[in-house]
């Protein structure tokens, strides 16, 4: 009799374990079709890996290689525009420095033939007249026409530049940099909102610093253009003003 109770609890006991195998069977198959049943259920059974900060840092290290290699593609290009605007803006200058130069030669070459010696030419108020005029086209010269080319912007200019690449080495710094601030393992949430917030500070600092830039640029080459033809007018009027006023001393 004890024999016979004995095997109805093990007859039991199989019984249990067969039923249990095909729920599990019948749980999982379902589970495969609807994954947001599986990983919680796995979750609870096997607890998966919380996220190191080290995690962290390599799940967001595209969006900081893709943010560096930017501030480097900016940088470049910001390099290469002020290169070519200063370029020309220098071009521009001497072309028209050169050109007045040549202008203001031509007057003087005028006046030193006919009015160098005014003591052979009429009275001394005569003299006097001319002597002033003579004086005045030797002042003509184009240094302020050279002086628009603003070195004293440029080098600014320069400063600005290099700025933008002055982003990258904390932009390759950003995980750890973020790792210092959240020392703590647990702290993870305050490692992503870290390294966010940093690659989303670091991208405007650039945008405002390449838009900063080519705003400068842009001024200098509108000053500079001002600037040039501001001098030439000056020059070119009192270039031709001098041989007429000369010709009213007599």
């Amino acid at each position: 009799m004890k024999f016979k109770q004995h095997f109805l609890v093990t007859d039991n006991t199989s019984n249990m374990n067969k039923f249990i195998v095909v729920l599990l069977v019948a749980f999982c198959g379902a589970a495969l079709a609807d994954k947001s049943v599986l990983v919680p259920a796995l979750g609870s059974i096997f607890p998966l890996k919380k996220k190191v900060h080290e995690d962290i840092i390599k799940a967001n290290q595209i969006k900081i290689d893709e943010l560096s290699n930017e501030v480097l593609k900016q940088s470049k290009l910001a390099a290469q525009i002020l290169t070519h605007t200063t370029t020309v803006l220098k071009s521009d200058v001497e072309n028209s420095a050169e050109t007045l130069d040549q202008d203001i030669s031509n007057i003087k070459v005028m006046i030193n033939q006919q009015f160098k010696k005014p003591k052979a030419i009429g009275s001394r108020d005569v003299r006097n007249c001319l002597s002033v005029e003579v004086i005045l086209v030797e002042a003509l010269n184009t240094n302020k026409i050279r002086a628009c080319y603003d070195t004293k912007t440029i080098a600014e200019l320069t400063k600005n530049k290099n700025d933008i690449l002055a982003l990258r080495p904390s932009v390759n710094s950003i995980g750890e940099s973020c790792r210092q601030q959240h020392p703590l393992e647990s702290d993870s949430a305050g490692m992503e909102t870290c390294i966010t917030n940093n690659l989303t500070t670091s991208t405007s600092l650039l945008n405002e610093r390449a838009k900063e830039l080519e705003t400068k640029i842009n001024d200098l080459k509108a000053n500079s253009a001002t600037c040039i033809q501001a001098e030439e007018q000056g020059i070119s009027a009192e270039s031709n003003a001098i041989p007429g006023r000369a010709l009213a001393c007599l």
